[in-house]
């Protein structure tokens, strides 16, 4: 055998080969040829594997964006907001807590007829038709009832227009208590104002709590009593109160029906009826109840009734006012022609008593001695009312 691979010249290993395959360098087996055969093809492939690197790196980044985003904010868990709404504060901080919520005082107000710390609405709000859920952590706004309410000076609004007055108040935080309505020759101004019993003026220096009511004395010229009751059907409670007031009218009872169930209702309850319908005659001061309700569809439907009959009374309170001015344009001629007549009789005793300078022009202009001198005292009188009343109209033009 040898002499034949030497003739076909083929060079005889001095190293004797092994069973399973040639030797290769780096050991037995080939383990660097796979690396070798990657490099290879990724010289070969330069471009293809640049591209899968980055797919790999994109996917990587963006696996760990999605899992640390689900860590972050919780994804996959949700809270049902509870309704805090009549809990005291206590109480809601104790479930926020169990729930792992946040409560947040927003604001707080005060209400005479409950108690201090009571929760009286809140942000986001449950609702009926569906579950409001909210994410761990998530902050929930409450309104409040205040523990006490802050004092506040009662502003003088004396000698003012009385639609002036309320709004000054009501800027102020005060609410109309009773508006008390009084003949005078200024309409619809201002002759008074206390608050409990206290009566207030420009130099008064009152506080009360906020929300207090005031109560105001508004004159009004004859032939000017009547006024006409607004419509309040679909108003909230704060505007069917400021409506009235504005109109001349005294807030009588407030009634909720049964659809309204919460502090949260009587905040959304409107009006569906009121005593005194809209457009009607009535005096200054007439006292409305007011009816609320939850229910849209009733609201709607008895504002129907309502508007069908406001053409007919405002006619009539129309008709009532043109009466009542026609009484008091005769009353006023009346009283002027009396006024003309006393001071006819006071003109001629007076020219009797500065042509005797004793009493006899005036007992012979009246009759006797005591007359004469209720004469004199009466033309005093009537110069000193003058008086009262001119400075009265200096101090309005003030």
């Amino acid at each position: 055998m040898k002499k034949k691979n030497k003739k076909m010249g083929v060079k005889e290993s001095a190293t004797p080969q092994p069973a399973n395959g040639p030797i290769v360098e780096g050991g037995i087996g080939g383990s660097d040829a796979p690396m070798s055969g990657f490099k290879a093809a990724y010289k070969r492939n330069i471009v293809l594997f640049n591209i899968l690197f980055i797919c790999l790196f994109c996917l990587f980044v963006a696996f760990s964006v999605y899992f640390g985003l689900m860590l972050g904010t919780r994804h996959g868990r949700a809270i049902v907001v509870p309704n805090f709404i009549e809990m005291s504060l206590d109480e809601a901080l104790e479930l926020a807590d169990d729930l792992d919520l946040e409560i947040v005082v927003r604001d707080s107000l005060h209400e005479d007829n409950l108690p201090g710390g009571l929760v009286l609405d809140q942000m986001p709000a449950p609702s009926t038709v569906r579950e409001v859920t909210v994410k761990p952590d998530r902050k929930i706004y409450l309104l409040v009832n205040a523990y006490a309410r802050r004092q506040v000076k009662v502003p003088y609004v004396g000698h003012v227009s009385v639609k002036q007055a309320i709004n000054q108040l009501e800027r102020e935080g005060f609410q109309i208590d009773e508006l008390i309505y009084r003949p005078h020759h200024h309409s619809e101004l201002v002759l008074d104002q206390s608050v409990n019993g206290v009566t207030i003026t420009r130099t008064s220096d009152v506080k009360m709590p906020h929300g207090s009511g005031v109560k105001l004395t508004v004159g009004y010229r004859a032939g000017k009593q009547y006024t006409a009751v607004p419509r309040l059907m679909g108003m909230h409670l704060h505007q069917a109160k400021s409506a009235l007031w504005q109109s001349g009218l005294n807030v009588n009872k407030i009634v909720y029906d049964e659809s309204v169930k919460d502090l949260k209702n009587r905040r959304l309850a409107r009006v569906y009826m009121q005593t005194q319908p809209a457009k009607k005659g009535v005096m200054r001061g007439t006292k409305v109840s007011l009816y609320l309700t939850c229910d849209d569809k009733l609201v709607d439907s008895l504002s129907k009734i309502s508007d069908k009959n406001a053409k007919y009374l405002d006619e009539q309170r129309k008709l009532m006012e043109k009466e009542a001015q026609e009484e008091a344009r005769l009353k006023e001629e009346a009283e002027a022609k009396k006024r003309e007549e006393e001071e006819r009789r006071n003109a001629d005793a007076a020219a009797a008593l500065e042509g005797k300078e004793t009493l006899d022009g005036a007992v012979q202009v009246y009759g006797g001695e005591a007359e004469a001198k209720a004469a004199a005292e009466a033309i005093e009188a009537e110069k000193a009312g003058k008086t009262t009343a001119a400075d009265d109209d200096d101090i309005i033009e003030e």
